[in-house]
């Protein structure tokens, strides 16, 4: 089971680095968007796990934005044990 803690903490994320990981028969991407004149959010996107997320078709890919707190990575970590 996942918990934030495994996700690392915010200041990790401020840095553009991004959290790939998976779990049973799909992976996840973790990372920070942030649109001009809106607030920074996570971006989680499931994909299959066969191929890295740069080569899996966008269609195949499922994303979901979370709030760019601690709050979030707590939704996310549910999130991805849920999936």
């Amino acid at each position: 089971m996942l918990t934030s803690k495994d996700l690392f903490s915010i200041p990790y994320y401020k840095k553009g680095a991004v959290f790939t990981g998976s779990q049973r028969d799909f992976r996840f991407l973790v990372e920070r968007v942030e649109e001009e004149g809106e607030d920074p959010k996570f971006k989680l996107t499931f994909y299959p796990d066969k191929l890295s997320f740069e080569l899996t078709k966008d269609e195949d890919k499922t994303s979901s934005f979370f709030p760019f707190n601690d709050e979030g990575l707590s939704a996310i970590a549910e999130e991805i044990n849920n999936h």
